[in-house]
């Protein structure tokens, strides 16, 4: 497995994505309103998801709308999900994307050998793992994947028994 080949695998890893994780939390934290308003929707008026896949679904006020918010903060990752495509799925409450990863290439050091990677070596195998070089840098698109924060959890339905 060459360089590009690694770096691939990592944009896959659970580091990368606990990267994420972190500014995901951060985004639906600092959305407290938009995300509650969110909730009451899919609840209230766009319900024909959550009525679909929460079987104990009911008509919810604001104040447990925000007691679902917290439960949602307190059990953060259990709600977290991948997706990969443009359209995450109506019962979102807050995503967000790889975006375009950017790689330099110039003065990479190769371990095995103790001896700096050639930029030519290096423009060629990132381009044939499908980034695209331009320059020392080698970019490579992921802004169609990411995480998103689903509404939709076996957790929330047991919870909604409670309030």
């Amino acid at each position: 497995m060459n360089i590009s080949e690694r770096t691939i695998k990592y944009y896959d890893s659970p580091d990368f994505k606990s990267n994420y994780m972190d500014c995901l939390y951060e985004s639906y934290m600092n959305n407290e309103r938009e995300v509650i308003g969110r909730i009451l929707n899919l609840f209230n008026v766009s319900n024909y998801e959550t009525e679909k896949y929460l079987k104990n679904y009911k008509v919810i006020n604001r104040e447990q709308a925000v007691k679902i918010y917290q439960f949602i903060a307190d059990n953060f990752e259990i709600f977290c999900r991948s997706f990969n495509g443009w359209h995450v799925g109506y019962t979102s409450l807050e995503s967000i994307s790889y975006g375009e990863q950017e790689e330099q290439l110039s003065a990479l050091y190769n371990h095995r050998t103790k001896k700096q990677y050639s930029l030519k070596y290096l423009k060629r195998i990132f381009n044939e793992s499908c980034f695209y070089v331009s320059g020392d840098f080698a970019y490579y698109d992921l802004s169609s994947s990411g995480i998103h924060v689903d509404l939709i959890n076996t957790e929330l339905d047991i919870y909604l028994t409670t309030l």
